[in-house]
């Protein structure tokens, strides 16, 4: 609840700059619905300054800096929040929509293990973190987990700048377990279930030993085959059908 003596909001406020231009999409301020919010954050020329850092020095900080323009930057959390806050917040402050129609999610994947997105370009400069195999050319970005808001069964990501009937939606790959290869060496990976066939993958947190120098890249993948440790042979690859490139059926060359 914000104090009786809070005041007007200040009209030069990317928070309320934002608003503005959802009220100027539909028409008049008790029209304006969180559709109106979401592309009033995709169409602010304030979005050309943001930056999405899931993780780093600061990054899960001041949850309402994008608002008040004390912060440019952070996790999904903060851009989900602020479209949550100006939907939430009592007029003229925001849409004054109740909570329970408006809500924060975060998605974990569909078994709770996270998921891997499509990436298809940088968004809010934030570029893939998955280094794909030879053949593959999906660009993918692996998650713990992402948020977004809901209103009215839809789900609006703000960094992503697209809407979901389902959180499911998100995920091109749902992550089913921790996979760990036979071997004296310390590994993580991942097994996953890409939700179009519902066949079998591996995706491997990337060693020092992969030289995989860029460091945007933290996991490889995706592969048909588990990764086996140093000084061990591979498993046999899944007896699952493969998506890889016709002539490169099976073992990616990946581990």
């Amino acid at each position: 609840m914000l104090p009786f003596d809070i005041g007007q909001p200040d009209p030069d406020s990317p928070g309320q700059k934002i608003l503005a231009l959802a009220v100027q999409r539909s028409g008049n301020f008790d029209a304006t619905t969180v559709a109106d919010l979401y592309q009033a954050f995709l169409d602010t020329p304030l979005r050309t300054a943001w930056e999405w850092r899931p993780a780093g020095s600061g990054y899960s900080a001041n949850r309402y800096g994008v608002l008040d323009g004390t912060k440019l930057f952070g996790e999904c959390k903060h851009f989900a929040y602020a479209l949550w806050t100006l939907a939430r917040a009592p007029k003229p402050f925001g849409l004054g929509l109740p909570h329970s129609q408006v809500k924060l999610e975060v998605y974990t994947g569909a078994l709770g293990h996270g998921f891997v997105s499509p990436h298809g370009r940088r968004y809010l400069r934030l570029s893939k973190n998955v280094k794909r195999p030879p053949g593959n050319t999906d660009r993918l970005y692996y998650w713990e987990n992402h948020k977004t808001v809901s209103f009215n069964n839809v789900y609006y990501d703000i960094c992503y700048e697209t809407t979901y009937v389902a959180e499911a939606a998100m995920a091109l790959y749902t992550l089913t377990n921790v996979y760990a290869p036979p071997g004296p060496t310390q590994m993580v990976a991942e097994m996953a279930v890409r939700i179009s066939n519902g066949r079998n993958f591996w995706f491997k947190r990337i060693q020092p030993t992969d030289n995989v120098t860029n460091p945007r890249r933290s996991w490889l993948g995706p592969s048909t085959r588990p990764p086996s440790k140093p000084g061990t042979s591979n498993p046999p690859a899944s007896t699952s059908k493969s998506d890889a490139p016709a002539g490169r059926r099976g073992y990616f060359p990946l581990w």
